[in-house]
């Protein structure tokens, strides 16, 4: 599967999640954009745009603050395999700590 991976940063946050995120993904066929733009739809249309013009089948959405799970990207696309009629695959957030990154789990 063609997938985008649009790597979404917010002002001066650092990419230090992002980089961890990347290398945890445990998928290896991807595609990396970085997009900084003014709001959240302008970034995400942006990815969308990119991935029509280019012909991926998947675009990811990976914040600068949300710390994915090992094998977070892997494990998306198993579940879009096995639903495939999933429009939106995502993993949920720990809200256990409100006053740091957030940590996602897929389960």
């Amino acid at each position: 599967m063609r997938v985008l991976i649009a790597g979404l940063t917010y002002g001066t946050r650092p990419l230090t999640i992002l980089s961890k995120n990347l290398y945890n993904c445990g998928y290896e066929n991807a595609k990396v954009i970085g997009i900084n733009t003014e709001g959240i739809a302008n970034a995400m249309n942006e990815a969308i745009d990119i991935a029509l013009v280019d012909g991926y089948d998947a675009i990811a959405y990976l914040a600068n603050d949300i710390i994915e799970p090992e094998d977070w990207l892997a494990k998306k696309l198993y579940a879009l395999e096995f639903y495939p009629d999933a429009g939106i695959v995502a993993s949920s957030l720990d809200r256990a700590n409100d006053n740091g990154p957030k940590v996602a789990s897929i389960s």
